[in-house]
C-alpha cells in the first residue's frame, strides 16, 4: 500500500514559467487553427498535454487541464485589455512574452471563428441559392408549358413535343450556366483559403523556431547551472581538506609542546 501511494501521480502546479511554456506549445502545435469542439482541436490539446507532462516526472497532465487553464489565461487577458481600452485606449506598458503570445493566440482563435462562420454562411447561402434557382426554374418551366398549352390548344402531338424539347433545352442551358458560376465561386474560395493557409503556416513555423530556440536556451542554462554546482562542490571539498590538514598540523604541534614540557619537568 505504501509503494502504491508513492507512485501515484500528482496534479500539475501552474506557475508563470509553465504558463509561458503552455502558450509556446499551443502556438507551435497550431491548436487554435482548428474549429472549436472538433476532433482535430481535441487531438491538439492532447499533444500539448503530452509535451508538458514529459518535462515533469510523476506529474499527471490531461488535455482538459491544459485546455481549461488556457481558457482561464485567455479570459484574464481579454479582461485586462478591455480595462486598458476603457482607461486610456492605449497600453503604455511594454508587453511581456506571455502577453504577446496570448494576443497572437487570441487573434488566431478569433480568425478561426470568423472563418468557420463564413464557411457556414457560404454553405447556407449556396443551399438557399440552389433551392431558389430550382424553384425559379420549375416556375419558369411551368409557365412556359402553360403558355405553350394555351397557345397551341388542340394542335397535334408532334408540335407539343417540339415545344417541350425547347423548354428542356433552355433548362439544360440554364443548369449548365449555374454550374459554371458555382465552379468559379468555389475556385475563388479555394484560392482564398490557400492564401490564408500559407499565411498561417508561415506564422506557425516562426512560432516553432521560437519554441526550439527557447528550449535550447533552457537546456544550456540547466547545463551551466550543473557545471557551476560541480565547481562549487569541488571548491568546498578542497577547503575542507585544507582545514583538516591544518587541524592535524596543530594537533601535532600541541603534542610536541606537551612532550617538551614533560621532559623539562623531569
Amino acid at each position: 500500500m505504501e509503494d502504491a501511494s508513492l507512485k501515484k501521480k500528482r496534479s500539475l502546479t501552474w506557475n508563470k514559467q509553465m504558463d509561458i511554456e503552455l502558450l509556446r506549445v499551443v502556438a507551435a502545435e497550431g491548436v487554435l487553427k482548428h474549429k472549436a469542439g472538433s476532433r482535430e482541436r481535441g487531438a491538439g490539446w492532447q499533444v500539448v498535454a503530452n509535451k508538458l507532462g514529459s518535462t515533469s516526472q510523476n506529474v499527471e497532465v490531461t488535455s482538459r487541464a491544459v485546455r481549461d487553464h488556457f481558457k482561464s489565461l485567455e479570459k484574464r487577458h481579454k479582461s485586462k485589455m478591455a480595462e486598458e481600452e476603457r482607461a486610456s485606449g492605449i497600453s503604455v506598458e511594454e508587453q511581456t512574452e506571455q502577453e504577446r503570445l496570448l494576443e497572437e493566440l487570441v487573434e488566431i482563435g478569433e480568425e478561426t471563428e470568423r472563418r468557420v462562420e463564413e464557411e457556414n454562411d457560404m454553405r447556407k447561402t449556396a443551399a438557399e441559392k440552389e433551392r431558389g434557382q430550382a424553384v425559379e426554374m420549375r416556375q419558369i418551366a411551368l409557365e412556359r408549358i402553360g403558355e405553350t398549352r394555351k397557345r397551341q390548344g388542340k394542335e397535334n402531338k408532334e408540335r407539343k413535343r417540339r415545344r417541350s424539347g425547347e423548354t428542356f433545352e433552355w433548362l439544360r442551358e440554364k443548369t449548365e450556366m449555374n454550374k459554371k458560376v458555382r465552379e468559379e465561386e468555389l475556385k475563388e474560395r479555394q484560392e482564398e483559403r490557400k492564401s490564408q493557409k500559407e499565411e498561417r503556416m508561415l506564422f506557425f513555423n516562426q512560432m516553432q523556431l521560437m519554441h526550439e530556440h527557447s528550449t535550447t536556451q533552457f537546456n544550456q542554462l540547466t547545463y551551466d547551472q550543473q557545471q557551476q554546482q560541480q565547481q562549487q562542490q569541488q571548491q568546498f571539498s578542497m577547503i575542507y581538506q585544507q582545514m583538516l590538514a591544518i587541524m592535524q598540523q596543530q594537533q601535532q604541534q600541541t603534542q610536541v609542546l606537551a612532550n617538551l614540557l614533560n621532559n623539562n619537568k623531569r
